[in-house]
Protein backbone atom coordinates (compact mmCIF):
# COMPACT_ATOMS: atom_id res chain seq x y z
CA UNK A 1 0.00 0.00 0.00
CA UNK A 2 1.43 3.43 -1.05
CA UNK A 3 1.03 6.58 1.61
CA UNK A 4 0.01 9.54 -0.28
CA UNK A 5 2.01 12.94 0.55
CA UNK A 6 0.24 15.01 2.70
CA UNK A 7 0.43 18.79 2.46
CA UNK A 8 1.33 21.05 5.86
CA UNK A 9 0.26 24.17 6.11
CA UNK A 10 1.75 26.54 8.88
CA UNK A 11 -0.32 29.75 9.52
CA UNK A 12 1.08 32.52 11.60
CA UNK A 13 4.59 33.79 11.89
CA UNK A 14 7.54 32.94 9.82
CA UNK A 15 10.27 31.82 12.15
CA UNK A 16 12.03 34.91 13.18
CA UNK A 17 15.49 33.08 13.05
CA UNK A 18 15.35 32.78 9.27
CA UNK A 19 16.05 36.77 8.98
CA UNK A 20 17.83 39.72 11.00
CA UNK A 21 16.39 42.98 10.52
CA UNK A 22 19.27 45.58 10.00
CA UNK A 23 18.00 49.23 10.62
CA UNK A 24 20.41 50.51 12.54
CA UNK A 25 24.41 52.33 11.36
CA UNK A 26 27.08 50.39 12.64
CA UNK A 27 29.60 52.58 14.89
CA UNK A 28 31.86 51.64 12.15
CA UNK A 29 29.26 53.00 9.22
CA UNK A 30 29.00 55.94 11.75
CA UNK A 31 32.07 57.24 12.00
CA UNK A 32 32.75 56.85 8.27
CA UNK A 33 29.96 59.03 7.60
CA UNK A 34 31.49 61.56 10.34
CA UNK A 35 34.89 61.67 8.89
CA UNK A 36 33.12 62.13 5.29
CA UNK A 37 31.09 65.46 6.87
CA UNK A 38 34.54 66.65 8.32
CA UNK A 39 36.19 66.32 5.34
CA UNK A 40 33.72 68.36 3.24
CA UNK A 41 33.68 70.69 5.61
CA UNK A 42 37.66 71.40 5.86
CA UNK A 43 37.50 72.07 1.54
CA UNK A 44 34.56 74.15 1.77
CA UNK A 45 35.23 76.07 4.63
CA UNK A 46 38.60 77.96 3.21
CA UNK A 47 36.59 78.74 -0.35
CA UNK A 48 34.48 80.17 1.74
CA UNK A 49 36.82 82.43 3.59
CA UNK A 50 38.01 83.30 0.53
CA UNK A 51 35.00 84.16 -0.99
CA UNK A 52 34.56 86.38 1.90
CA UNK A 53 37.47 88.02 2.07
CA UNK A 54 36.96 88.44 -2.00
CA UNK A 55 33.62 89.96 -1.45
CA UNK A 56 34.94 92.51 1.48
CA UNK A 57 38.01 93.74 -1.24
CA UNK A 58 35.06 94.52 -4.14
CA UNK A 59 32.93 96.21 -1.60
CA UNK A 60 36.31 98.26 -0.09
CA UNK A 61 37.54 99.23 -3.64
CA UNK A 62 33.35 100.43 -4.51
CA UNK A 63 34.14 102.97 -1.54
CA UNK A 64 37.49 104.14 -2.87
CA UNK A 65 35.33 104.06 -6.51
CA UNK A 66 32.54 106.44 -4.74
CA UNK A 67 35.31 108.75 -2.89
CA UNK A 68 36.94 109.14 -5.98
CA UNK A 69 33.72 110.35 -7.75
CA UNK A 70 33.31 112.58 -4.86
CA UNK A 71 37.04 113.92 -5.49
CA UNK A 72 36.78 114.56 -8.71
CA UNK A 73 32.98 116.73 -8.07
CA UNK A 74 35.08 118.59 -5.37
CA UNK A 75 37.86 119.45 -7.63
CA UNK A 76 35.25 120.96 -10.33
CA UNK A 77 33.60 122.80 -7.63
CA UNK A 78 36.39 124.45 -6.52
CA UNK A 79 38.07 126.16 -9.31
CA UNK A 80 40.81 123.22 -9.85
CA UNK A 81 42.24 122.69 -6.16
CA UNK A 82 41.96 118.78 -5.06
CA UNK A 83 40.74 118.83 -0.86
CA UNK A 84 43.09 119.31 2.20
CA UNK A 85 43.43 116.26 4.04
CA UNK A 86 43.12 117.71 7.34
CA UNK A 87 43.15 121.01 9.70
CA UNK A 88 42.20 121.84 13.18
CA UNK A 89 40.06 124.69 14.38
CA UNK A 90 42.14 127.96 14.88
CA UNK A 91 45.29 126.39 13.99
CA UNK A 92 48.19 128.32 12.03
CA UNK A 93 47.91 127.53 8.61
CA UNK A 94 49.87 128.77 5.51
CA UNK A 95 48.10 132.29 5.12
CA UNK A 96 46.79 132.54 8.55
CA UNK A 97 44.47 130.93 11.31
CA UNK A 98 42.08 128.27 10.01
CA UNK A 99 38.87 129.48 11.75
CA UNK A 100 36.55 126.64 10.88
CA UNK A 101 35.51 123.96 12.58
CA UNK A 102 38.18 120.99 12.83
CA UNK A 103 37.52 119.16 9.13
CA UNK A 104 39.38 116.67 6.71
CA UNK A 105 38.81 115.56 3.21
CA UNK A 106 35.90 113.63 4.33
CA UNK A 107 33.45 116.50 4.83
CA UNK A 108 34.70 118.44 2.21
CA UNK A 109 33.45 115.25 0.18
CA UNK A 110 30.73 114.86 1.86
CA UNK A 111 30.01 119.02 1.11
CA UNK A 112 29.67 117.65 -2.08
CA UNK A 113 28.03 114.50 -2.45
CA UNK A 114 24.92 115.63 -0.19
CA UNK A 115 22.59 118.06 -1.60
CA UNK A 116 22.33 119.89 1.62
CA UNK A 117 25.89 119.44 2.56
CA UNK A 118 27.16 117.66 5.73
CA UNK A 119 26.65 119.06 9.02
CA UNK A 120 30.11 119.88 9.81
CA UNK A 121 29.72 120.46 13.38
CA UNK A 122 28.63 116.50 14.06
CA UNK A 123 31.25 115.35 11.68
CA UNK A 124 33.41 114.33 14.37
CA UNK A 125 30.86 113.50 17.04
CA UNK A 126 30.32 110.17 15.12
CA UNK A 127 30.05 106.87 16.21
CA UNK A 128 29.51 103.79 14.76
CA UNK A 129 26.04 103.07 15.01
CA UNK A 130 25.15 106.20 13.71
CA UNK A 131 27.26 105.92 10.58
CA UNK A 132 24.69 107.61 7.87
CA UNK A 133 26.70 108.92 4.81
CA UNK A 134 30.13 108.54 6.34
CA UNK A 135 29.46 104.59 6.15
CA UNK A 136 31.45 104.70 2.23
CA UNK A 137 34.60 105.42 4.39
CA UNK A 138 34.49 102.61 6.33
CA UNK A 139 36.37 99.01 5.22
CA UNK A 140 34.16 96.07 5.27
CA UNK A 141 37.15 93.78 6.33
CA UNK A 142 37.80 96.42 9.81
CA UNK A 143 35.70 94.01 11.78
CA UNK A 144 35.99 96.22 15.75
CA UNK A 145 34.15 99.45 16.20
CA UNK A 146 35.06 102.57 17.25
CA UNK A 147 35.59 103.17 21.02
CA UNK A 148 34.79 107.16 20.12
CA UNK A 149 32.14 109.75 18.59
CA UNK A 150 34.81 111.02 16.17
CA UNK A 151 35.53 111.30 12.30
CA UNK A 152 34.86 107.24 11.57
CA UNK A 153 37.54 106.89 9.05
CA UNK A 154 39.32 103.58 7.65
CA UNK A 155 41.14 105.15 4.93
CA UNK A 156 43.91 107.48 4.71
CA UNK A 157 45.06 110.59 2.21
CA UNK A 158 48.18 111.09 0.68
CA UNK A 159 50.07 113.47 3.22
CA UNK A 160 51.44 115.58 0.30
CA UNK A 161 48.52 115.73 -2.50
CA UNK A 162 45.67 115.94 0.47
CA UNK A 163 47.92 117.22 3.28
CA UNK A 164 47.29 118.17 6.71
CA UNK A 165 47.65 121.79 6.62
CA UNK A 166 50.05 122.26 10.02
CA UNK A 167 52.56 120.59 8.32
CA UNK A 168 55.54 122.05 7.05
CA UNK A 169 56.46 122.10 3.62
CA UNK A 170 59.99 121.14 4.41
CA UNK A 171 60.72 120.96 0.13
CA UNK A 172 60.53 124.66 -0.13
CA UNK A 173 62.65 125.60 2.86
CA UNK A 174 62.91 129.10 3.96
CA UNK A 175 62.28 130.97 7.28
CA UNK A 176 59.85 130.29 8.36
CA UNK A 177 59.49 127.21 6.35
CA UNK A 178 55.98 127.52 5.02
CA UNK A 179 53.01 125.21 5.39
CA UNK A 180 51.19 122.66 2.94
CA UNK A 181 48.39 123.89 1.07
CA UNK A 182 45.62 122.07 -0.78
CA UNK A 183 47.03 121.87 -4.70
CA UNK A 184 45.51 121.94 -8.36
CA UNK A 185 45.04 118.60 -10.05
CA UNK A 186 46.26 119.46 -12.81
CA UNK A 187 49.75 120.82 -11.32
CA UNK A 188 50.39 116.56 -10.21
CA UNK A 189 52.04 114.34 -12.69
CA UNK A 190 51.28 110.50 -13.78
CA UNK A 191 47.94 110.78 -12.41
CA UNK A 192 47.48 107.52 -13.02
CA UNK A 193 50.46 105.93 -10.96
CA UNK A 194 49.83 108.24 -8.07
CA UNK A 195 48.53 106.95 -5.05
CA UNK A 196 46.35 109.56 -3.27
CA UNK A 197 43.87 107.47 -0.93
CA UNK A 198 44.18 103.94 0.50
CA UNK A 199 43.33 101.66 3.25
CA UNK A 200 45.19 103.12 6.46
CA UNK A 201 46.53 101.18 9.48
CA UNK A 202 43.58 101.42 12.61
CA UNK A 203 45.06 103.02 15.98
CA UNK A 204 43.96 100.71 18.83
CA UNK A 205 43.66 103.90 20.90
CA UNK A 206 40.28 104.99 18.97
CA UNK A 207 40.11 102.00 16.68
CA UNK A 208 40.22 104.68 13.38
CA UNK A 209 42.90 105.78 10.61
CA UNK A 210 44.64 108.66 10.52
CA UNK A 211 42.60 111.18 8.01
CA UNK A 212 46.10 111.98 6.23
CA UNK A 213 48.96 108.54 6.11
CA UNK A 214 51.62 111.25 8.36
CA UNK A 215 53.69 107.88 8.97
CA UNK A 216 53.74 106.55 5.24
CA UNK A 217 57.22 105.66 4.01
CA UNK A 218 58.79 105.71 7.52
CA UNK A 219 57.61 109.60 7.70
CA UNK A 220 58.59 110.21 4.32
CA UNK A 221 57.20 113.66 3.99
CA UNK A 222 59.51 114.96 6.64
CA UNK A 223 62.87 113.82 5.61
CA UNK A 224 64.82 114.57 1.93
CA UNK A 225 63.46 114.33 -0.59
CA UNK A 226 60.15 115.07 1.65
CA UNK A 227 58.34 112.39 -0.66
CA UNK A 228 58.78 114.22 -3.65
CA UNK A 229 60.45 113.72 -6.86
CA UNK A 230 63.32 115.94 -6.12
CA UNK A 231 65.71 112.73 -6.12
CA UNK A 232 69.16 114.71 -5.62
CA UNK A 233 67.60 116.08 -2.40
CA UNK A 234 68.65 111.87 -1.20
CA UNK A 235 70.46 110.53 -4.43
CA UNK A 236 69.66 106.83 -2.52
CA UNK A 237 66.23 106.96 -3.37
CA UNK A 238 64.44 106.56 -6.67
CA UNK A 239 60.97 105.78 -8.06
CA UNK A 240 61.65 101.88 -8.53
CA UNK A 241 61.97 101.37 -4.98
CA UNK A 242 59.27 99.51 -2.52
CA UNK A 243 58.11 102.08 0.22
CA UNK A 244 59.79 101.22 3.42
CA UNK A 245 57.42 99.71 5.74
CA UNK A 246 58.95 100.82 9.35
CA UNK A 247 55.98 101.59 11.55
CA UNK A 248 55.24 104.95 12.84
CA UNK A 249 59.11 106.27 14.22
CA UNK A 250 59.08 107.25 17.38
CA UNK A 251 56.06 105.27 18.76
CA UNK A 252 58.34 102.06 19.73
CA UNK A 253 57.39 100.05 16.77
CA UNK A 254 59.46 96.78 15.45
CA UNK A 255 58.98 94.51 12.43
CA UNK A 256 56.40 92.23 14.37
CA UNK A 257 54.30 95.45 14.09
CA UNK A 258 54.68 96.40 10.38
CA UNK A 259 51.38 96.00 8.84
CA UNK A 260 49.14 96.10 12.07
CA UNK A 261 46.26 97.56 13.45
CA UNK A 262 48.46 99.20 16.55
CA UNK A 263 49.25 101.95 18.43
CA UNK A 264 52.82 102.13 16.84
CA UNK A 265 51.55 102.04 13.48
CA UNK A 266 49.46 104.55 13.36
CA UNK A 267 49.01 106.60 9.96
CA UNK A 268 50.69 103.63 7.93
CA UNK A 269 48.95 101.93 4.80
CA UNK A 270 47.55 98.84 5.18
CA UNK A 271 47.57 96.40 3.39
CA UNK A 272 44.39 94.16 5.12
CA UNK A 273 42.45 92.20 2.42
CA UNK A 274 43.02 89.03 1.42
CA UNK A 275 44.28 87.46 4.51
CA UNK A 276 46.71 91.06 4.99
CA UNK A 277 48.15 90.74 1.88
CA UNK A 278 46.60 93.49 -0.26
CA UNK A 279 45.73 96.96 0.06
CA UNK A 280 43.02 98.86 -2.26
CA UNK A 281 44.44 102.18 -3.56
CA UNK A 282 42.28 105.11 -5.02
CA UNK A 283 44.95 106.55 -7.77
CA UNK A 284 44.59 110.18 -9.00
CA UNK A 285 43.44 109.61 -11.92
CA UNK A 286 39.69 107.40 -10.49
CA UNK A 287 40.90 103.86 -10.99
CA UNK A 288 40.97 101.83 -7.90
CA UNK A 289 44.64 99.25 -7.60
CA UNK A 290 45.57 96.72 -5.51
CA UNK A 291 48.72 96.30 -3.88
CA UNK A 292 50.41 93.79 -2.23
CA UNK A 293 52.98 92.62 0.70
CA UNK A 294 55.06 89.53 1.34
CA UNK A 295 54.95 87.90 4.40
CA UNK A 296 58.67 89.23 5.27
CA UNK A 297 60.48 90.63 8.10
CA UNK A 298 62.18 93.23 5.86
CA UNK A 299 60.50 96.22 5.93
CA UNK A 300 61.87 97.88 3.14
CA UNK A 301 61.74 95.24 0.19
CA UNK A 302 58.44 93.55 1.49
CA UNK A 303 56.11 95.42 -0.88
CA UNK A 304 55.41 96.14 -4.43
CA UNK A 305 54.13 99.79 -3.90
CA UNK A 306 56.65 101.90 -5.06
CA UNK A 307 58.19 104.99 -4.27
CA UNK A 308 56.90 106.45 -7.76
CA UNK A 309 53.59 105.50 -6.81
CA UNK A 310 53.79 108.27 -3.73
CA UNK A 311 56.30 110.80 -4.67
CA UNK A 312 54.84 113.72 -6.30
CA UNK A 313 56.61 116.29 -8.75
CA UNK A 314 56.50 119.76 -6.17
Amino acid sequence: MTRSKKTYRTFGKQPSSSRRSATAFTLVELLVVIGIIALLIGILLPALNRARQHANQVKCAANLRQIGLAMFMYVGQNKGSLPYGFVFKNEAIDGGPYLGENAEWTTLLLNVLNKKGSDQLLQDKVSDSDLRSRAIFTCPDVDRGSVARDFILHYSAHPRILPDLGTQDFAKGGSPTPKLRSRKLASVKLTAEMAVIFDGSIDNSTYMAHSVADALDKQGVYAPPYMTTLWNLKPTFNGSQPIDMTPNPGLGGTAADMNTDSTKNPGNIRFRHMNNTTANTLMLDGHVEGFHIKKTSDMKNATDLLRRNIYVNP
